[in-house]
């Protein structure tokens, strides 16, 4: 009898013991439901890359947050994150600067959020040797939205190429999301619904692009599509997205719009020798001069201020402009023969002056890249001519190349006419990647279309040298 009651006492200490493990594990399972990372880690740039990245993500809920980080190991190091709020989706916004790096080198990093945790992703600082070398991956207008039929599989081969080529840096020159639509802003009472749909499309990109943004540096160009319009321009919500240095112009209403571009909408990075001013939307493409003139007094101000202090640091080599629609010259124009208007005046001159080897711009539906242009100060409205088609140009300071990315949609044709500024066009659905070597003194750019490199071009200059 002892034996048996002994027997049932242990059975029923078995169960006890089983109840209480399962319902340590539901526990232990519903906190790290909690704890869900929601939005992976994506790489943002820093005013100095050398030395500091900068890395976000989002939670399911408010989590203590660590990123571990480290050359030959994500456990060598590991600093708290900073809690940045909560985003339009209910999700807790978490940001961390590593400092203290050393320059030029790999690290591993994966974030930590209570008892959850990422994989092991890797990042490359910048260094001004030079000997130092990375790769930078360039596409445009990608407009996530799941609603679109081209979207999805325009992405998917994007990804899939980013994959193959494995950048460093990545650029996108605009119209992230596709939100912006004429019918939608001019329907009363839909400014809400156009706001949620942008927000949706930004956590769709983040999503597809989840293991591109982690293991590489993501620098994005606000698009017209990015906007929120209610008889206005609201950069907010595309600011809202991203972590960017905050070294822009600051933000002012206008009597023809409210034009709240905040500072990170227009910033500037260095990386690798060379430097990157980013010029939101760009206005040049106002058809009414006055508001053209207006909207951008502030902006060309900066971008000359930005230009001259970079210069002035000797440690940039080349310059390398990118904005969504900030292209003077397109054969998609109408206008042919393209005078330039009195914004493209002011903007092509300052890139002159300042030896901007290229300018990427988005927005237009066809691939397009000039030879080199230089205005030579000329302050009128006619067509610049490039100097010559030599290939000599591009390891002079003979111009800049204008470079167009295009859209995966509504490809549209180019106006059938010569042009000698124009190496190529008509091409869609067209990407770009671009191999710098020496310290930023080398620039090798090949466009590619249904995997075959449609265009390439080099370019070898170093403007620190006087």
């Amino acid at each position: 009898m002892k034996t048996s009651h002994g027997n049932a006492r242990a059975i029923t200490t078995i169960r006890v013991a089983t109840i209480v493990l399962i319902v340590a594990l539901s526990i232990d399972s519903l906190a790290r439901a909690a704890e869900t990372i929601t939005r992976y880690p994506y790489l943002q740039p820093t005013a100095d890359m050398e030395t500091s990245i900068g890395i976000a993500w989002e939670t399911e809920t408010v989590s203590d947050c660590v990123v571990q980080y480290g050359i030959k190991s994500a456990e060598e190091n590991k600093v708290k994150s900073e809690h940045k709020g909560v985003s339009p989706r209910g999700k807790q916004r978490y940001y961390t600067k590593l400092i203290n790096l050393s320059p030029g080198t790999e690290y591993k990093y994966k974030v930590v959020a209570g008892n959850a945790a990422t994989p092991e992703y890797t990042l490359l600082t910048s260094s001004s040797k030079d000997d130092f070398a990375y790769r930078i991956f360039v596409f445009s207008d990608p407009h996530a939205d799941e609603n679109l039929n081209f979207s999805k599989p325009y992405n998917e081969k994007i990804i899939a190429d980013v994959k193959t080529f494995k950048p460093h840096l990545v650029l996108c020159i605009g119209d992230l999301a596709m939100g912006h639509s004429q019918e939608r802003d001019s329907t009363p009472n839909q400014n809400y619904i156009r706001e949620y749909a942008i927000d949706q499309e930004f956590e769709t990109l983040f999503t597809l692009y989840r293991d591109v943004f982690a293991n590489a540096i993501f620098a994005p160009v606000c698009g017209n599509h990015d906007l929120t319009v209610k008889n206005s321009y609201d950069y907010r919500i595309f600011a809202d997205e991203f972590y960017l240095p905050e070294n822009g112009p600051e933000g002012r209403e206008s009597k023809y719009f409210t034009q709240l571009f905040v500072k990170e909408c227009n910033y500037s990075f260095n990386y690798g020798g060379i430097h990157f001013p980013t010029l939101g939307i760009g206005y040049i493409k106002f058809s009414d001069q006055a508001v053209c003139n207006a909207l951008m007094v502030e902006p060309y101000k900066w971008l000359e201020n930005d230009l001259n202090n970079a210069i002035k640091t000797g440690k940039i080599r080349n310059i390398i402009g990118q904005g969504h629609i900030i292209e003077p010259y397109s054969t998609l124009r109408t206008d042919i023969p393209m005078p330039r208007t009195s914004g493209e005046i002011i903007y092509t001159n300052i890139l002159d002056k300042h030896k901007v080897a290229l300018v990427l711009s988005g927005h237009h539906h066809a691939f397009e890249r000039t030879y080199p242009l230089d205005h030579g100060g000329d302050t009128s409205s006619k067509l610049a001519c490039p100097t010559t088609q030599e290939k000599s140009n591009y390891k002079n300071y003979a111009g800049v190349i204008y470079h167009t990315i295009p859209s995966p949609y509504f490809n549209f044709s180019v106006s059938d006419w010569p042009q000698l500024a124009f190496k190529s066009s008509v091409y869609e659905n067209v990407y770009a990647t671009i191999q710098v070597s020496a310290g930023g003194r080398k620039i090798e750019v090949k466009s590619y279309h249904k995997n075959n490199c449609v265009d390439s071009y080099t370019i070898e200059r170093d403007i620190s040298k006087k």
